[in-house]
């Protein structure tokens, strides 16, 4: 479940503090470092605890007393997937952290250093199909199975210090220059965006056709309609499918609620030279 940064109480002239820029981590690097992990589970957990405050729009009521995580355990079972990856931000206020990121897998922990606070992070894990659907199809659907990456735990630190400052949003853009690289590296799920067509357009216009091919990476959530499928739909997501689901389910208490899975499609030239406009139309 992925949970949108928290709306910003009235306006309050706070200082802004100093906020690193994003580190990547893998898999290995998180289940690798006690105190990052620790730290993750506590941001995600405030997080999870205030998006799920406020019920308006549904007649849904949560048990504030279920967390996100319970422990470090269910954390790296999350980023069971080795190709999985952490986005995280600190406010760089506070001490040096435990450890590195940025992928390398190399983390090395110094106990005599305080861990920077996370007040940011976003995880990419593969896809597996969401809630009630796998990923794969049986050999009697038509359908072709479901790829790309999904976005998990994105969250933003509920405090005035660190809202609307757009830090989810550099933590988003941080994963898609990741995956793009890594889909790219691979091959990705590479093809020619009606190739033909196009061609055949530009030769009957006496233009010079385009052989450039396209990659995608597709970018998957699954959220609760009544607090945030408006958010995500506002950066870009289309909906895919949803579930009608009530009590037992996601930590609801009472009432029912909705359970939408959305995606957006980050495309890229397979040679790279189409990064700079995918970073524009990011941007805008």
């Amino acid at each position: 479940m992925t949970m949108r940064p928290p709306a910003a109480a009235a306006a309050v002239a706070v200082p802004h503090s100093p906020i690193s820029t994003p580190t990547l981590y893998t898999s290995s690097d998180v289940k690798c470092n006690a105190a990052l992990s620790t730290a993750l589970i506590h941001l995600v957990n405030h997080a999870f605890s205030t998006s799920h405050s406020s019920t308006a729009g549904s007649t849904a009521k949560w048990d504030l007393g279920i967390p996100r995580f319970a422990d470090t355990r269910e954390l790296h079972a999350m980023l069971s997937d080795e190709r999985s990856v952490v986005a995280v931000l600190f406010d760089d206020g506070d001490a040096e952290p435990h450890g590195s990121g940025n992928g390398s897998g190399n983390t090395r922990e110094d106990s005599s250093l305080s861990p920077r606070k996370p007040i940011a992070c976003a995880a990419a894990v593969p896809w597996t199909g969401g809630w009630r659907r796998p990923a794969t199809s049986s050999s009697s659907s038509s359908s072709p199975p479901e790829r790309g990456w999904e976005l998990k735990t994105v969250c933003v630190l509920a405090e005035p210090a660190y809202t609307r400052r757009g830090l989810a949003v550099q933590l988003l853009a941080c994963l898609e220059t990741h995956l793009v690289a890594v889909e790219r590296a691979a091959g990705g799920e590479i093809r020619t965006i009606q190739k033909q067509q196009q061609q055949q357009q530009q030769r009957s216009k006496g233009e010079k056709e385009d052989e450039d091919e396209e990659g995608i990476v597709a970018l998957w959530i699954q959220a609760v309609e009544c607090l945030n499928g408006v958010y995500w739909r506002k950066r870009g997501f289309r909906d895919i499918r949803r579930s009608v689901e009530g009590a037992g389910t996601w930590g609801c208490e009472e009432g029912a609620f909705e359970i939408v899975v959305l995606r957006r499609d980050v495309r890229f030239t397979v040679d790279g030279e189409g990064e700079r406009e995918r970073e524009r139309e990011h941007r805008a």
